[in-house]
């Protein structure tokens, strides 16, 4: 301006005009804000419709600013503007807009792929399919196709078809076959096969006596008598016609070829009842046999592999001589080579040993890194479902027990500490007590483990269905300073036995698990059996390691819990199956599982809560189930036999003491009294034996609940029963001996007092003993078993074959058998002599002599020497044995009750005198009338009979073998 006049600036929304005379406001399309010059042009995405504006404004979404930025343009089909966006953008791959001013894209959906300008969806066209989260439409891959248009995915070439283009797949034509669904050809029926129709995905076998060529549609007729006609009429044809024309007469296998883990081999021509060793195609040195012969009535091949290495074996040893390659390297391309667990071979276990030793070798002082470690027990694992076959376990045994040393070595030097280290099949826990570990060092040692065995974890050992292992130590220090190894293995693969079936797989374990096994499980079991196997490996496998310093193991405890109830019982097809579990460890030396050294407790009816198992060394330990077959008929038959002679005999002894008690003068007799205790002690324990099977249930749903403080009780109480039975036998044959044999000088003051105490006294010993002594308590943590040596499982009474029923129970008896059978000579000499010095005729005193040996043996109770031999193991035997004991000693009380009553004169008389039918005779003229009538009623033997009451007056009289209250 002129000098002297300062410049005034413009407003916002204005600016000069070119001569700076005055102020101008800004065209459309620009502004200028407070602070600025002149106008400027609005950024992208921003305009100004007017003049003179101080700011431009943003065009909504779904728009853009025109080119001169006066105005908000829609954006074109095809293109989008979102919030925060300045300009329209062609949408992406897979979307589209079909109309203007869109603020976002759609998808295409599945099967649609956007045009090319993007403003509409189109149908992917045949041979192309577009799926789920793909943008474009793409070709079908070889073995797929799609026949029409708009597919979210290709199909593949069924079985029986071929792959001609991404749109067609074609039938395989006549004399041909398909039986891999994707395939780009088909194959060419093989010799003595054929196939007639198209679309085949396998082609038929030949009829027998036909034969056919390659491709052949159609099978020729070969059919003879014999193998020369056969070979004869066929000459000029292929060798496999003529094998399988032979084979047909049901002389021979033809050729084949078996593939599998270890490798393919070539089955020839074999003869019935022939043989074929192959070699392994992986394992020089090794075989496989194939041999020909009939099977159900069907001529057939069998097969026995006793290859070591197979396919992959090869690969896994060269990784152990790359020197290339480090620790971490070769553990990742050793679980990457035992990843397909079908197709591992024994061979296998070794080469992967001898990687796990090659990287031990090469670390030098460092310790094995976590990842590695990982790795390797991940391939262990791997290894760990590979299936000992029978007839390799003697080629493997020192590969898998040389496999599980290096395994503990893997542990030994690595880094982990005090963690677990989980795998699918195989867990691994070291556990260092100089190290920080939780839960704090204590005796006991819990773990939880899962099916899958990768989310188990240490617990506090509380009493959890969950806790599948606990551990335990006692040392001669009292300290738990020790360092524990443990291996736990989900099966017994890698400690095998041909004795023991291992549970492979989910479904096996189901089958198990369920609350009864189907029938073709307890047969496929008991097929087992018959071939050796005698038992089910129930449940992990643990390998236990125990050292550190000074420490000196005494007891080892382990809690292992089975995978199924250990306690079953069925009927399949006749036969009577039961189950019953046992802790085993595995002797390296012998590869079988032995119960040596190794106790078992566990409760029969809660078997899946856990069983312990107690060792005094360091081993593999597993629990094993065995199946036992038992006769269901012989069993169900001679229950019912017992029950209904013994009910008979109860009646019958009730009779008895019926009979006696009411007469007075027989009662005051010592032998009277002697034998109305004996029928009391023998009627209890025959009741309560009887009453049982009421009481208490097989499946422990009776009153009396079996191993309970109740049912010990109730053994305790038969127990000695039965023995108070046994005294009063032997305080029988004792007054027998004083009677017949010493006979004068035979008076004992208070004879049945004294008799009494030592009858009912003495047996109380015995069970005090079994329900204190053999019934212990045992404990992991807090987990409690009572281990009953004592009594049954099965019912409430002795526990057959332990310890206390020798002792306690078979014990006494035989002293008692013993006794009496001293007895039994002395009074059988005396019966001798008497049937010697009668009269009568030979064969009348040959009856009189037996009839009194059968009488005194009854009331003896010498029948019972025949259940001192039912320990005999040899089952026909044994079930002779149990038939002669039930019909020896289940009628004792209607012995007793003959003897006693029917076949007594002097109760028939005492009856007949009671009841007014006969006159009461003295005691002087009765002694004649006896002696009078000696022959006539038998008489062999003298008897003396005591007055309790009036012992000086003593008399003496002859009377009948079966009058036996004067015994």
């Amino acid at each position: 301006g002129p000098q002297g006049i300062s410049c005034t600036p413009c407003q916002a929304g204005n600016q000069p005009s070119s001569d700076k005379t005055k102020c101008e406001p800004c065209v459309a399309g620009t502004y200028k804000g407070i602070g600025k010059m002149t106008c400027v042009s609005c950024s992208d995405g921003q305009y100004t419709d007017s003049s003179g504006q101080t700011e431009c404004k943003v065009c909504p979404a779904g728009s853009q600013a025109s080119s001169d930025k006066t105005k908000c343009e829609p954006c074109v089909a095809g293109a989008y503007k979102g919030i925060g966006q300045t300009t329209c953008v062609s949408c992406s791959d897979g979307q589209y807009t079909d109309s203007s001013g869109q603020t976002e894209c759609k998808v295409c959906p599945a099967g649609n792929q956007p045009s090319s300008d993007k403003t509409k969806c189109e149908p992917c066209v045949a041979g192309t399919y577009k799926g789920k989260g793909q943008t474009a439409c793409v070709s079908c891959s070889s073995g797929y196709y799609s026949d029409s248009s708009g597919q979210t995915e290709c199909k593949i070439c069924p079985a029986g078809h071929y792959w001609r283009n991404t749109e067609t797949c074609k039938k395989c034509t006549h004399g041909s076959f398909n039986d891999v669904a994707g395939s780009l050809s088909c194959k060419n029926c093989s010799v003595n096969t054929y196939s007639d129709k198209e679309g085949s995905i396998k082609c038929e076998m030949c009829p027998k006596g036909t034969t056919s060529v390659i491709a052949a549609t159609e099978c020729d007729d070969c059919s003879g008598d014999t193998p020369y006609k056969i070979a004869t009429m066929m000459s000029g044809r292929l060798q496999q016609e003529i094998e399988k024309c032979i084979a047909d007469l049901g002389d021979a296998c033809y050729s084949t070829t078996i593939t599998n883990k270890y490798g393919t081999f070539n089955v020839p021509f074999l003869m019935r009842d022939t043989s074929a060793d192959i070699p392994c195609p992986h394992d020089t040195g090794h075989t496989a046999r194939v041999t020909c012969e009939v099977i159900d009535g069907q001529i057939t091949t069998t097969e026995e592999f006793f290859c070591i290495d197979g396919v992959i074996t090869k690969n896994i040893n060269s990784l152990k001589d790359d020197v290339t390659l480090g620790s971490d390297q070769k553990s990742a391309m050793t679980l990457t080579l035992t990843q397909d667990t079908k197709s591992l071979s024994v061979g296998d276990i070794k080469a992967v040993d001898g990687v796990m030793n090659d990287i031990i070798d090469k670390k030098g002082s460092a310790r094995i890194t976590k990842s590695v470690t990982d790795d390797l027990i991940k391939a262990a694992s791997n290894l760990n479902e590979i299936t000992i076959t029978t007839e390799s376990i003697e080629n493997t045994r020192e590969i898998c027990n040389k496999f599980m040393e290096t395994l503990k070595n893997v542990s030994h030097e690595s880094r982990y500490r005090n963690e677990m280290v989980r795998s699918e099949n195989i867990l691994m826990l070291n556990i260092a007590r100089d190290q920080p570990f939780s839960p704090a060092p204590s005796n006991v040692l819990a773990i939880n483990v899962t099916q899958d065995m990768t989310s188990s974890k240490l617990t506090d050992g509380s009493r959890n269905p969950t806790t599948m292992l606990q551990v335990s130590m006692e040392n001669n220090t009292g300290t738990s300073d020790a360092d524990i190894l443990l291996l736990i293995f989900r099966n017994s693969n890698m400690v095998p036995d041909s004795r023991a079936i291992p549970l492979q797989t989910d479904e096996e374990l189901d089958k198990l698990d369920r609350e009864t096994m189907d029938n073709r499980t307890w047969e496929t079991f008991d097929a087992s059996r018959s071939q050796n196997k005698t038992s089910i490996v129930n449940s992990y496998v643990l390998e236990v390691e125990v050292s550190g310093g000074s420490y000196q193991l005494t007891e080892l405890n382990l809690k292992l819990t089975p995978m199924v109830d250990c306690t079953r019982r069925r009927v399949v097809n006749g036969k009577f199956y039961e189950t019953r579990c046992l802790c085993q460890s595995y002797n390296v030396a012998t590869s079988k599982w032995e119960g040596v050294g190794v106790e078992t407790a566990y409760d029969t009816y809660r078997s899946t809560d856990g069983i312990i198992c107690t060792s005094t060394h360091n081993t593999s330990f597993a629990v094993l189930m065995s199946v036992h077959e038992i006769d269901p008929d012989a069993t169900w038959a001679q229950s019912l036999a017992t029950y209904i002679i013994l009910g008979i005999s109860v009646f019958c002894l009730i009779l008895t003491l019926a009979f006696l008690l009411p007469l007075k003068s027989l009662r005051e007799t010592r032998s009277t009294k002697v034998n109305i205790c004996f029928v009391v002690s023998l009627l209890l324990a025959s009741t309560l034996f009887v009453i049982q099977d009421l009481l208490i249930k097989p499946d422990n749903s009776g009153v009396i609940k079996l191993q309970s403080t109740v049912c010990l009780v109730y053994a305790a109480f038969q127990h000695y029963l039965w023995l108070v039975c046994f005294m009063w036998m032997v305080v029988e044959g004792f007054g027998m001996y004083l009677s017949l044999v010493q006979v004068f000088g035979s008076h004992i003051s208070g004879f049945i007092l004294k008799a009494n105490i030592i009858a009912w006294g003495i047996p109380v010993i015995f069970p005090l003993i079994g329900v204190f002594v053999f019934t212990r308590t045992k404990s992991i943590g807090s987990f409690t078993v009572v281990e009953h040596n004592y009594v049954s499982d099965r019912k409430c009474f002795l526990k057959p074959e332990a310890p206390a029923f020798y002792g306690l129970f078979l014990g006494p008896i035989v002293m008692c058998i013993i006794t009496n059978l001293v007895v039994f000579v002395f009074v059988l000499e005396v019966v001798t002599k008497s049937g010697k010095n009668s009269t009568a005729d030979r064969k009348e005193v040959i009856k009189k002599q037996l009839k009194a040996c059968a009488g005194i043996m009854t009331l003896l109770g010498t029948g019972w020497i025949v259940g001192t031999l039912l320990s005999i193991p040899e089952p026909s035997i044994q079930l002779i044995l149990q038939w002669v004991f039930i019909c020896l000693n289940c009628p004792q009380g209607i012995w007793v009750f003959l003897i006693y009553v029917v076949l007594n004169d002097k109760v028939t008389h005492a009856w007949l005198v009671m009841l007014g039918y006969r006159d009461e005779i003295s005691r002087k003229s009765s002694s004649t009338f006896k002696s009078s009538t000696m022959r006539s009623n038998e008489n062999i033997y003298s008897q003396h009979e005591q007055i309790e009451e009036k012992p000086e007056f003593r008399t003496y009289t002859v009377i009948s073998k079966s009058s036996k209250s004067d015994l």
